[in-house]
């Protein structure tokens, strides 16, 4: 009769505590520690406030908790299965009467036990000595569920990593690729597309959440109400890779304790891999140190002009390649414990770099048709654009502004070898974004035009206006672009008050300006009767007639002709539905043309004088 197949063997699971303890006695001491630091936030003078204390315990101990955990994992995954990694040891673990199966849930669980103790020991630390009240007792046994998910998140992990492996220096190593690989993945792809393809650029860390360390480092989860169902996913996540650990491990080669790879089959995706993290790895560093990537990638300009140009795309090419043989005849090395590992497997480079040129050079060619991408218009609920001098994001709902901010992009795209060719210090960042009828973002393009010399300072104007360019299709982009500025529905933007009068109430009004008697801005207080009277007799007449909440992008001579220095200002203030306080602000500025509105700035001691006038320009020559 054949013996039933056991899953848990008390011997093992007795000698890995008594063996390993010391682990654990550590990583409660380093809990304890974190627990002492985070007393000083409890001693403030806020710790009244239920909010700051709710702040303070999940940003200054849960997060440095849970990064600790993520350490301690590793460490006693090592420890725990230490036997994996020698020879004569897995030999006589091997000869035991125990199962596979109960030889790694006994090692796991005792590891578990020496993970999670500590969470409780250093939970009991923070209740005597800050738990007096219930509010704070409540957010700190929630801080300790947080930490004890995250331990069985990360020690998951770590088993699952150390089943593919018979080496003790590799196990870190592929446990902080799985940690962090995603993240990593969404940098190496954001830096080179953003690099190679004309006007992209990222939005934010979509895959972050996928590498915890990274995200409660990174990220303030608002509450615990999300942060233990974040941990609970997260720990389902430890558990189901735990147990795909003790699956892989029943048909795992003992002999194969000390090599790097310890399933063979998985030896050509080990090549592969550390090709693909040195060719990746390279391009982040030559993008970074040769063309000078910023270290804000997203959404910001990253270099000067499109920095993909024909030129620096075969240096770029050239290091990933380099980056690329490194990484394969790296891997070759370890596997085969030998630097004599130049005598095969050249083919699967060569077809390694093959996809990898066309990779590169497909998206300089923008061959997959990224740079040329537009959503269809009735696919569009709204666009957004702020920048080339204006900017404060404005909405876009009207078809006919939609059509022409498409035919403005597409107009853009075309004149791309003129927009790489630019040099220059002084940048001027245009970025649009397409949004369906949800406000689910469609597309977000970043297009710069760059001028070789600063904005002349001009009093009462604005240093983010730049002025046109000596190149006729960039110049005559800005000018459509300048021509939407003036549509119809963002003049009202600017001009029309942001709420109902019926729902806020203005509480702060100002008029500001320049003259030519002081260099100092003048103001004007003004009371809310005052500001509504300006807003209803003189702004709202003057923007029915168009003149009133136009834009200038190009310091021309109308620019200095027309342009006010005066600038009309009120602060409302309303609740919400949970009964907090939102402020609502406003600006607007006059033109010449706007004869009311001047007419009752004169009446009420405001001096009206264009920036041409106020600082003496000629407008012929912009001398100053």
């Amino acid at each position: 009769m054949p013996s039933e197949r056991t899953f848990f063997n008390k011997a093992v699971y007795k000698r890995a505590l008594s063996r390993f303890w010391l682990i654990g006695a550590a990583y409660a001491a380093v809990l304890c520690f974190l627990t002492l630091m985070c007393g000083r936030y409890f001693n403030s003078e806020f710790t009244e406030m239920s909010e700051y204390v709710s702040y303070s315990i999940l940003s200054n101990l849960t997060r440095r908790e849970i990064v600790a955990a993520g350490i301690a994992a590793v460490v006693m995954a090592i420890a725990v299965h230490s036997w994996m990694f020698r020879k004569t040891s897995a030999a006589y673990i091997a000869a035991l009467p125990v199962t596979r199966e109960a030889l790694l849930i006994s090692g796991m669980l005792a590891a578990l036990t020496l993970l999670i103790l500590p969470c409780i020991i250093a939970m009991l630390v923070s209740l005597l000595l800050y738990g007096g009240g219930q509010l704070w007792t409540l957010y700190l046994l929630c801080s300790a569920a947080a930490v004890v998910l995250m331990n069985i998140a990360f020690f998951g992990l770590a088993s699952f990593c150390t089943v593919f492996t018979g080496n003790a220096a590799v196990l870190p190593a592929l446990y902080v690729i799985a940690l962090y690989g995603f993240v990593g993945i969404e940098v190496v792809i954001r830096y080179i597309a953003e690099f190679l393809l004309f006007g992209v650029r990222g939005t934010g860390w979509e895959l972050a959440v996928l590498s915890p360390v990274y995200y409660f480092s990174n990220n303030y989860v608002g509450s615990y109400s999300h942060a233990i169902p974040l941990t609970a996913i997260y720990a389902a996540a430890g558990v189901i890779l735990a147990g795909l650990a003790v699956i892989f491990f029943r048909h795992r080669r003992m002999e194969a304790a000390g090599e790097t790879v310890a399933v063979p089959a998985l030896r050509p995706l080990f090549r592969w891999g550390l090709a693909a993290v040195g060719s990746f790895g390279m391009a982040v560093l030559t993008l970074k140190t040769v063309f000078g990537a910023g270290s804000n990638i997203f959404g910001s300009y990253i270099g000067e002009g499109s920095v993909g140009t024909p030129a620096k795309v075969a240096i770029l090419l050239l290091a990933m390649i380099f980056g690329a043989a490194v990484g394969w005849f790296g891997a070759e090395a370890l596997m085969r414990k030998t630097l004599r590992v130049f005598d095969r497997h050249w083919k699967g480079l060569g077809v390694f770099c093959a996809l990898l040129c066309a990779l590169v050079i497909g998206g300089e060619l923008d061959m997959f048709g990224v740079e040329r991408y537009q959503p269809k218009a009735d696919e569009i609920g709204y666009a957004e654009v702020y920048g080339w001098g204006e900017y404060t994001p404005k909405r876009i709902m009207q078809p006919e502004n939609i059509e022409a901010l498409l035919s403005l992009q597409k107009d853009i795209v075309a004149n791309k070898k003129a927009y790489e060719s630019q040099r220059g210090f002084n940048t001027f960042p245009l970025t649009i974004e397409y949004y369906d009828t949800n406000g689910k973002l469609l597309a977000r393009r970043v297009y710069a035009y760059i001028v070789n010399e600063y904005v002349p300072y001009v009093t009462g104007g604005d240093e983010t206006v730049g002025f046109i360019t000596g190149n006729d299709c960039i110049s005559r982009n800005i000018r459509q672009y300048e021509e939407l500025l003036n549509s119809r529905e963002l003049m009202e933007q600017r001009a029309i008050f942001p709420r109902d009068r019926s729902q806020t109430a203005v509480f702060y009004a100002t008029i500001q300006w320049f003259d030519s008697d002081s260099p100092v801005q003048q103001s004007l207080t003004l009371t809310a009767e005052e500001f509504w009277e300006l807003y209803d007799t003189c702004i709202v007449p003057d923007l029915r007639d168009g003149n009133i909440g136009g834009a200038k992008v190009i310091r021309d001579e109308e620019f200095y002709q027309t342009i006010e220095p005066v600038y009309i200002n009120a602060t409302a203030v309303r609740t919400d539905s949970s009964g907090g306080f939102v402020y609502d602000y406003y600006t607007v500025r006059p033109i010449t043309s706007s004869a009311r509105t001047n007419a009752w700035l004169r009446s009420h001691g405001v001096p009206v004088e264009t920036i041409g006038e106020l600082n003496n320009v000629e407008v012929n020559g912009f001398a100053g």
